[in-house]
């Protein structure tokens, strides 16, 4: 695989990353624009206030289907709120209040409620420390993935989003069906290593449920994401795309136009950025 940037430009373009979220946002945005069309599927985990299920429910209009999976009691109502907007289509989503875990049944869930949209996780210690307000816990139900869509079926899921503060290896463990039977493109953030200490999993566990799945993995600079990159030292990304094998993201998105929105979005982060 042809690298997209030289290894100056994406160690620049890692710092930004690391020091600005909006630029993993921007990206995964990017990709699920392009893998989207009318009457398509996807699946939210971790939706929050609708930043991404919103434009993802337009993005398959009308004749479309999603599922937006939301554990935070506190952020739910502005995720219905969001839905519920005039200029987006209606009854595309479903929500779910729930966590998607590896199992079913209930879990605590952390929260802080003033905190960044809705910052949460089945980890307490994955609340930022700078994030106002106090941490509040509560019992939530959780379920998988797989169970989540034998109670509310989706025809196609083309695009599944995970973003669930560490709790990504649990929530990929629960949706085997769904990555046989759908393949869907998937994009994470997961701090692999900080996580792995968290869920107490090895890489070898971490990229074997890939493997097992067909899947392979690459960081949000398009460049394969091995174990041996988990194992070394340094600043990881923590914005990732697994994609079935024999898939690239160049066959999804063509890559000059990847590029030109990762560069046009770190301009717009800092305006000093010249590639």
């Amino acid at each position: 695989m042809v690298p997209l940037l030289s290894e100056g430009m994406r160690n620049r373009l890692l710092g930004l990353h690391l020091t600005h979220a909006g630029l993993a946002e921007c990206m995964i945005a990017a990709c699920y624009q392009s893998v989207l069309k009318p009457g398509g599927g996807f699946v939210d985990v971790g939706a929050r206030i609708g930043a991404h299920t919103v434009p993802m429910t337009r993005a398959v209009g009308p004749e479309g289907h999603g599922l937006a999976i939301e554990a935070n009691p506190d952020t739910l109502p502005r995720l219905k709120a969001a839905l519920a907007a005039p200029d987006v289509p209606q009854g595309v989503t479903h929500v779910l209040h729930a966590a998607a875990l590896d199992h079913v049944g209930e879990v605590r869930f952390h929260t802080r409620p003033q905190g960044q949209d809705g910052m949460s996780s089945i980890y307490a210690e994955a609340l930022r420390t700078e994030d106002p307000g106090p941490k509040t816990t509560y019992p939530v139900p959780c379920t998988t993935l797989d169970a989540a869509l034998a109670a509310h079926p989706l025809p196609r899921v083309d695009f599944l989003k995970i973003d669930v503060e560490d709790a990504e290896y649990l929530v990929l463990r629960g949706a085997g069906d769904l990555m046989a039977r759908h393949q869907p493109l998937i994009a994470l953030e997961n701090l692999p290593r900080e996580a792995a200490a968290r869920g107490g999993y090895s890489a070898a566990d971490w990229f074997g449920l890939f493997e097992t799945a067909g899947y392979h993995l690459v960081d949000m600079f398009w460049q394969p994401f091995t174990a041996a990159d988990f194992a070394a030292k340094g600043d990881l990304p923590y914005s990732y795309f697994a994609l079935p094998q024999g898939r690239e993201l160049g066959d999804l998105i063509p890559d000059h136009v990847y590029l030109g929105r990762l560069m046009q979005h770190a301009r717009r982060l800092d305006p000093g950025f010249c590639p």
